[in-house]
């Protein structure tokens, strides 16, 4: 079968009939192809594992691979070197991971930080900007952690949706505020004590 076509995910045949490899991840080989880089993938929300005969879509709940770099939601950065690299990866991605806690996964390609959206996400495979529910008054949320974290001593949360250890900002002079505080007048300093400064965390 000299020249013979190959199946999809495979090059060229050879005088043997036998072809030449198969398709490099990132990208996907038709019927027919003569290189192992036939055609990129396409954008983030396809990924082509080694061997493809054809892109496949992204599913709700994962996000393709591998990432631009640590920390990626599929945003360009900026800076031109960047970004061309960026786009070339984004073009060649060759697996779908399952979202992580702390973010969600709509099906586009991309993972999103709950708490960019207000929310807090407790589960795997999230997908949609309300993740678990929303990030409560008193508390924090961040990424990293999938549960509302509550706001420090010497501070309160008096908004839903925060996203920093600064919370609302510090406790009224006069008062304290424990651990989860949604006021900055939590708790009044007792008879015979005062507070002369912002951020007390105890009377």
């Amino acid at each position: 079968n000299e020249g013979g076509s190959c199946k999809g995910g495979v090059c060229d045949g050879f005088e043997d009939g036998q072809c030449s490899g198969l398709c490099e991840e990132g990208y996907f080989c038709p019927a027919g192809s003569s290189s192992p880089r036939q055609q990129p993938c396409g954008g983030v929300q396809y990924y082509c594992p080694q061997g493809s005969g054809a892109r496949q879509t992204v599913t709700a709940g994962y996000y393709s691979t591998p990432l631009d770099d640590k920390g990626d939601f599929g945003r360009f950065n900026g800076t031109s070197t960047k970004r061309r690299r960026k786009m070339t990866t984004s073009f060649t991605r060759a697996s779908q991971t399952l979202c992580e806690k702390g973010y969600f996964c709509n099906g586009d390609g991309h993972r999103r930080a709950c708490s960019e959206a207000g929310s807090f996400g407790n589960l795997t495979g999230l997908m949609n900007s309300t993740c678990t529910g929303e990030c409560p008054a008193g508390h924090y949320c961040i990424p990293s952690v999938g549960n509302p974290i509550p706001c420090p001593s010497g501070t309160y949360g008096s908004t839903v949706g925060l996203t920093s250890p600064a919370c609302s900002g510090l406790c009224a002079k006069g008062h304290y505020c424990p651990t989860g505080s949604t006021s900055k007048t939590q708790v009044q300093c007792p008879v015979g004590r005062y507070g002369a400064v912002e951020g007390l965390k105890s009377d």
